[in-house]
Parts: C-alpha cells; structure tokens; sequence
C-alpha cells in the first residue's frame, strides 16, 4: 500500500518517563489509518528528532496489520514522502538501505510511478 501522506498531531514529552507521543496519520488512497505512537530516550527534543523514531513505531504497528502480518501487502511511500522523510535528522538510523533483491515489508523506497 501506497503512504501518500503522514501527518503527526498531538505531540507531547512526558518528562517524568523521558517519553515523546503523539498521534500519527498515514493517508493512503483508500482509507486513513491513526496511530498513537511513542518514543522514548531523546529526552526534550523538537518535533524534527522525534519524527523518525514515530513514524518508525507507526510502521511498526501497522506491520502488526493481518494485511501487512500475512504478507499480502507491503508498505511503500510515495517519491515525494521519502523525500522529505530523508531531509529529517536520524531518518536513515532507522531505516538503512535495503538491498536491490530483498522484499521487506516496510521501506524508506519510493514507489514507482505507473
């Protein structure tokens, strides 16, 4: 499935157990799917440094998904989206590069356009 967009709302730092959460929306062609996402260890960051570790947790409870768990689906971004996924700091600490012949369920790849 297709991510055409990812909007990230409600974020706040929880000082007392060093934990930022926020909601997380992926938009995809057909439907909209809202995450609450967390992070913890940063410390008080801004919104940039946090942004790959909750998008990160949302990937990885979405992969949780019997569409996505079985195989059946996988989790692509659009050419823009990974673009500006990469320009944020730690991006590519969480999502290294997969090889050319490897099919992972989520990636950081841009999708092919039609």
């Amino acid at each position: 499935m297709l991510v055409k967009d990812i909007a990230i709302s409600e974020h706040v730092f929880h000082d007392d157990r060093d934990v930022h959460a926020a909601n997380v929306t992926l938009s995809f062609a057909d439907k909209v799917v809202r995450l609450r996402c967390h992070l913890q260890g940063l410390g008080p960051q801004d919104m940039a440094h946090c942004v790959p570790g909750l998008v990160k947790d949302a990937l990885r409870q979405l992969r949780r998904m019997p569409e996505y768990r079985s195989g059946q689906s996988r989790i692509k971004f659009t050419r823009k989206l990974a673009d500006m996924l990469s320009s944020y700091p730690g991006w590519h600490d969480h999502f290294r590069p997969v090889p050319q012949n490897a099919t992972p369920r989520a990636t950081a790849t841009p999708a092919r356009a039609a």
